[in-house]
């Protein structure tokens, strides 16, 4: 195919589109949990959407110092992100396991789902 003359043209034949490694759906609990039981190395990091009926608690464990297990009420809250329905955070890192999530709800038997794409 000849070039376009056009000013601002972009050729997009050779682009690259950006796939996810891994797409998948996590169920929340009242404690922090990883969003995979199996290490997965990533490129860039993971798009976490809250689809959920409630508000998610979202972090890296590197940045924030929570470990999974813990409890996400204590001091650990003002380290992480709330999700409220309907938003999405894109966190960087290198592993699917170092993103936690859990419910904001304070009632044990209460769990949700969150769904991520990791880049």
């Amino acid at each position: 195919m000849p070039s376009s003359n056009r000013k601002n043209s972009v050729d997009i034949r050779g682009s690259e589109l950006n796939t996810p490694k891994a797409i998948g759906h996590k169920e929340t609990g009242t404690t922090m949990s990883s969003l995979s039981a199996t290490s997965l190395t990533l490129d860039s990091g993971v798009l976490v959407y809250n689809a959920a009926g409630q508000s998610v608690l979202v972090t890296h464990t590197g940045a924030s110092g929570v470990a999974e297990g813990d409890n996400p009420y204590g001091d650990a809250f003002r380290k992480l992100y709330n999700l409220h329905v309907g938003e999405q955070i894109f966190i960087e890192c290198d592993n699917l396991q170092d993103i936690l999530v859990a419910n904001r709800t304070i009632f044990g038997s209460a769990s949700d789902t969150v769904s991520f794409e990791a880049h």
